[in-house]
This record gives structure tokens, sequence and C-alpha cells, in this order.
């Protein structure tokens, strides 16, 4: 990770509220904001406020990213559905929500046959229906429920 990015992550996660500019910064990142978010999480070592930071950034890295980018949101998403903090658990059942809607809409090649799109619906499913059991904010419950009530159809 070159300085820049350290630095443009660092004022991400590092704000209760990160500034529209930062966020347009992140953005601007694209592929490489990604990848390098996508490390930042793995490490494990950001508490639930600066994973939720993480994760927001994240949607707007992968903004105008390809499939790639956008799998690697929705596994980073999912792996948060079920967490303890209810605005991180939030942010990633809402973003598990939307990525996966992105992804089927574009098509995705990786996503391959129908049967597999509806392997991966059906994971973000079981994820969110927990996230939902555990509790949400007011505004990513709708968004969940309205994908539950469409998951299958």
């Amino acid at each position: 990770m070159d300085d820049r990015t350290r630095d443009v992550l660092a004022r991400l996660i590092g704000r209760r509220n990160p500034a529209p500019s930062v966020l347009l910064e992140v953005e601007r990142l694209g592929a490489s904001g990604v990848d390098a978010i996508c490390e930042l999480l793995r490490q494990g070592a950001l508490s639930p406020r600066q994973q939720d930071r993480a994760l927001q950034g994240l949607a707007h890295a992968a903004k105008h990213a390809g499939p790639r980018e956008q799998r690697l949101v929705l596994e980073l998403a999912l792996e948060r559905t079920a967490a303890q903090d209810i605005s991180l658990r939030s942010r990633a059942a809402h973003m598990a929500v939307s990525t996966v809607n992105i992804l089927v809409r574009r098509r995705d090649p990786t996503m391959g046959d129908e049967p597999h799109e509806a392997d991966v619906r059906e994971r973000v499913a079981t994820a969110v229906r927990e996230a939902l059991r555990l509790g949400l904010h007011s505004s990513s419950n709708k968004i969940v429920q309205d994908f539950l009530s469409h998951a299958h159809r």
C-alpha cells in the first residue's frame, strides 16, 4: 500500500463520520483501494467502528470497479453480518444485499449460470436473515426485509 492510499484510509477509518471529500478520495482509489481496504479488514486489528468505516469506504472504492472487486465486497460484508456491533452488522447486511443486487443486475460472468446465482442469493439471504434476527438499524432493516421478500422470486 502506497503512502497516499495509507493516508486516505487513515482519514477514512479515523473519523466517526468521514467528510464527503474523503469518501470521494476513497472512490478515486478504485480497485487498488478495494484491495487496500480488504487488506486492512483481513488483518483483524480494527475496532467495530473502524470496520464500519472501512466497509463504508469499500462501497465507495468499489463503486466503479469490476466483478472481482464486487465479489470481494460481498465476501467481506457477509463475514460481518453477524457482528455483535449493530452499526457494523447493519452496514454489512445492507452492503451484502446491495452488492448481490449489483452483481445480478450486471449479470457478472463470475456468477456463472443461474443455479450459481441462486446459490449466492441464498447465501446472502441466510446471512441477512440472521442479521435481521440479531437486530439492525431501521434503514438497513427495511432494505433487508425487502430483499428477503423478493429473494425467492
